[in-house]
């Protein structure tokens, strides 16, 4: 590795610590109540045909539920869109509440249909849609989906079982542990972790060289491997 190609890639990672750094200043981190699945009124979906408008808890627009299977049938659309809601769904934003326009920001849509995202203000934030559309300030999220149905649902319950086990918003050398973490390692993670590989690593130093080697994930770079859907604000 040359001398110019390793400064390139500790600047790169200089960039995104003070990129979480900031974010977790940001003042707009501190205008939201903090959520989690107990403070909301939760939705059943097994006898639901019709969500009517101004709904609560996927933002406004029409959504026909069709079937409760998530990716085997349902029709809950996203916020705004005609796009169908499918489990292991990846949301990428160029801008969040707990980001900045250096890196952006990555969740995941759980198998209970709700978003799963490491944030600094809460770690383990579990919310609707129309949540998660909410702290966007209008900025569009982009939705990346696996092509396999299957490994999309594998993932997703990780994160749905996994998200109250972050205990901390930290940038990490690794890419492995749970408690530590951030919004595009957690991601990367539901999916490693049940089987499938996604994203495209970056890396630093060498495993045999004198340098400590530092692997972190960026939010777009989250896209590798996926299918880009579409995009709703």
């Amino acid at each position: 590795m040359t001398g110019g190609f390793q400064v390139k890639h500790f600047f790169k990672i200089f960039l995104f610590s003070i990129a979480l750094i900031l974010g977790s200043l940001h003042p707009m981190a501190h205008s939201y109540a903090e959520e989690d699945a107990t403070s909301e009124d939760s939705i059943s979906f097994e006898s639901f045909e019709l969500i009517e408008t101004n709904s609560n808890d996927f933002g406004t627009g029409t959504f026909a539920i069709t079937d409760p299977g998530g990716n085997s049938g349902g029709s809950i659309k996203y916020p705004n869109s005609n796009i169908t809601v499918r489990t292991g769904d990846i949301l990428i934003s160029s801008k969040s509440w707990d980001a900045t326009n250096f890196v952006g920001h990555v969740a995941i849509v759980g198998n209970d249909l709700r978003v799963k995202e490491v944030l600094p203000t809460n770690p383990s934030r579990n919310v609707t849609l129309a949540t998660h559309l909410a702290a966007q300030s209008g900025y569009p999220v982009k939705i990346y989906r696996h092509s396999s149905s299957a490994a999309s649902s594998r993932a997703s319950t990780w994160a749905t079982n996994n998200i109250s086990k972050v205990n901390f918003y930290i940038f990490t050398t690794t890419l492995s542990g749970v408690s530590w973490n951030y919004c595009s390692k957690f991601v990367y993670q539901a999916y490693k972790q049940t089987g499938t590989s996604i994203g495209k690593v970056s890396r630093t130093g060498s495993p045999s060289g004198p340098q400590i080697q530092t692997e972190y994930m960026l939010p777009n770079n989250l896209a590798y491997g996926m299918n880009y859907i579409g995009t709703y604000k």
